[in-house]
């Protein structure tokens, strides 16, 4: 990861790259941390708000042999699709609250 990256981008970062199964020593040394303690961190991220990986983005990655590379594939992949979910982030109108069961 670039020295100097934002913080909110290395999380966004960090936490994918978790989620597409990068393991914490690895992970620790893309990030350029001292103690895997600080790395565990984005790795216990992907544990308490694990939502599906949309089926596009481990299709991206299945060609690609070298296991940096990718993951690499997937988080291009996974951004190409947008920011975050749709569903939890779209506002919605008080019909589709009221309908909602």
């Amino acid at each position: 990861m670039r020295s100097g990256a934002a913080p909110e981008r290395q999380v966004a970062f960090a936490t994918h790259a978790a989620r597409f199964g990068v393991k914490p020593w690895r992970l620790q040394a893309w990030l350029g941390h001292s103690t895997i303690t600080m790395t565990m961190r984005y790795v216990h991220h992907v544990d308490d708000y694990h939502r599906p990986i949309p089926a596009e983005v481990p299709v991206a990655g299945a060609s690609v042999m070298d296991p940096d590379q990718r993951v690499i594939t997937m988080l291009e992949a996974q951004s190409s699709l947008g920011r975050g979910n749709t569903m939890a982030t779209a506002p919605l109108s008080l019909t589709q609250i009221q309908r909602s069961p």
